[in-house]
């Protein structure tokens, strides 16, 4: 409605400094009813459509579709990012929005002490000022748009077989990936998947349950993601690329933090490291209700391992092993994160 937009559009005025909890759920509750009534991409892909008519694979090709069309993933490779730009490539549900929120506030430095809504993606409106998303359908023909900050931030999901180009052509510029456990990654993003879609239709998510296991997402090739990783390591020795593992900033965040400021160039203070640390716990992003993807109860180590069946654990196992061990030489993902990083796996209670 009208009256909810113009309550959107003066909440969203006030971000300077949105309150952790009580603003920011405001903005949310906001946020939400407006994506419910105007249709977001579930809503669209998904109202009145039999899940049980559908596979894990083909649930996923009908969001997409919503997301993104071939005109807006040809812009995306064909985007070239400015000398001291900072481009995020990564497959979903491996740290990214967490990595994300920490490159706007060093971007922003000390003057942007709270969680506002530029410290995010906001998949299913055009939002000013947020991260934009080189392959989303929102940002077709908006990519090259000035940015707050010292430096522009970029999100994508594409394989860095899509990008090489991009990054042959630009090496002034800087990228990111992220890495994850392959079963805690393939959990996640089931949950992703399904907190999502209830967030929209929470009319159909007894019929999601109904429909959909944790294994049938947490099996799916995803991206080609085993692949993907081992072109990452690849290339990992260049000076303007890095490769951060997730479980390096969930056991000792100030490190990851201190490694990541030195990769963009910034001097990051005390006061400046503990305002970017206290605006990015993940506590924090899972309850504030800006970032729609960070949910209550994740940032774990070992779920999808206990979680996932045994045959689906075997699946990624092979995939592994097929894929990773004959390019690294690594036979797990904990024994690839202490060639790369040169340190012992981290220990997860």
């Amino acid at each position: 409605s009208t009256q909810s937009t113009g309550q959107l559009r003066r909440a969203m005025a006030h971000s300077g400094v949105v309150a952790v909890l009580g603003g920011a759920m405001a903005v949310l509750g906001l946020v939400k009813g407006l994506r419910r009534r105007a249709g977001g991409p579930y809503f669209r892909a998904f109202k009145g459509v039999d899940l049980r008519q559908l596979t894990a694979a083909e649930f996923c090709a009908r969001f997409n579709a919503e997301m993104e069309s071939g005109k807006t993933v040809e812009a995306a490779r064909e985007f070239r990012p400015r000398p001291g730009d900072v481009v995020t490539l990564t497959t979903m549900k491996t740290g990214q929005t967490w990595l994300l929120a920490m490159l706007r506030k060093l971007s922003f430095g000390r003057a942007h002490t709270g969680v506002d809504k530029t410290l995010a993606i906001h998949p299913g409106m055009f939002v000013e000022d947020s991260i934009p998303w080189l392959e989303h359908g929102l940002w077709r023909g908006k990519l090259d748009r000035e940015q707050l900050g010292s430096f522009r931030v970029f999100k994508s999901h594409m394989d860095l077989s899509e990008v090489r180009a991009m990054l042959e052509a630009c090496p002034d510029s800087k990228y990111i990936t992220c890495l994850r456990q392959p079963h805690d990654r393939g959990l996640s993003f089931f949950k992703h998947m399904r907190g999502r879609f209830c967030s929209e239709l929470p009319s159909m998510k007894d019929h999601f349950d109904d429909s959909f296991s944790a294994d049938d997402f947490a099996v799916l090739e995803h991206q080609g993601y085993e692949q993907n990783l081992v072109d990452w390591i690849e290339i990992k020795d260049r000076p303007n690329v890095m490769v951060l593992f997730y479980e390096q900033t969930l056991a000792e965040p100030r490190k990851a933090l201190r490694r990541l400021a030195e990769f963009v160039g910034v001097e990051l203070d005390a006061e400046l490291e503990e305002n970017i640390l206290g605006a990015t716990n993940y506590d924090v992003m899972s309850t504030c209700g800006l970032f729609v993807n960070v949910f209550p109860g994740g940032g774990t180590y070992g779920k999808g391992r206990k979680t996932l069946l045994e045959g689906s654990s075997a699946q990624i196992d092979r995939r592994w092993a097929e894929v990773v061990e004959p390019a690294t030489g690594a036979r797990s993902y904990e024994q690839l994160y202490e060639q790369v990083t040169g340190e012992s796996f981290p220990k997860f209670s």
